[in-house]
């Protein structure tokens, strides 16, 4: 039988681990843990889960723990795409994995309200937002996964220019020691 054992939240995904690339934090994705009773791996699907879990030995405790390597880690690449929408071309792909849909679009007193769906795999992308691109745009508010922009206008649009920025989650290869606060009792 296998004990699980959280890793604090020094190396949660959410927070990166002291290593880096470029001055950007390492977020881990696969890792060996040094351990009495042999090395366990661990893999994190996502860079937005908060915590990370691996199996230790029956009655392994985290005071055990000799060191924990990152051998591949998601590094955060951020993006900022000018994307157009209309009626008849309502999808416009952004970056791998992350797509815009113009779902409604009303026109009323010198408005143009539009609502566009960000379609994104869990994994590709974080913090994603849509604006309007260029002058005349009022506001922009989201709601879930959809975002609702209205625009002055003289009511005859049919293109939107829009800017959808966020980070994507690159994955690299690499071997990065964790420090975990684990030290000798």
């Amino acid at each position: 039988m296998k004990k699980k054992i959280c890793v604090p939240e020094s190396i949660a995904p959410s927070l990166g681990t002291e290593a880096s690339v470029a001055g950007q934090p390492l977020y881990p994705k696969r890792w060996l843990i040094e351990a009495i009773g042999g090395e366990f791996e661990g893999v994190q699907e996502s860079p937005n889960e908060p915590v990370v879990v691996f199996p230790l030995m029956s009655g392994g405790s985290i005071s055990q723990i000799d060191t924990v390597r990152v051998v591949e880690a998601f590094l955060p690449a951020p993006f900022d795409v000018q994307v157009s929408v209309s009626a008849a071309e309502p999808q416009a792909s952004v970056i791998a994995g992350v797509e815009v849909l113009l779902a409604g679009t009303t026109n009323s007193e010198g408005t143009t309200t539009i609502e566009v769906r960000v379609v994104a795999d869990e994994d590709s992308a974080g913090d994603i937002q849509v604006v309007g691109n260029g002058s005349g745009w009022i506001s922009a508010v989201a709601t879930g996964d959809t975002v609702t922009l209205t625009r002055a206008s003289d009511g005859g649009m049919t293109e939107f220019d829009l800017v959808v920025s966020g980070t994507s989650w690159v994955a690299i290869d690499g071997e990065f020691t964790v420090n975990i606060g684990v030290g000798d009792e």
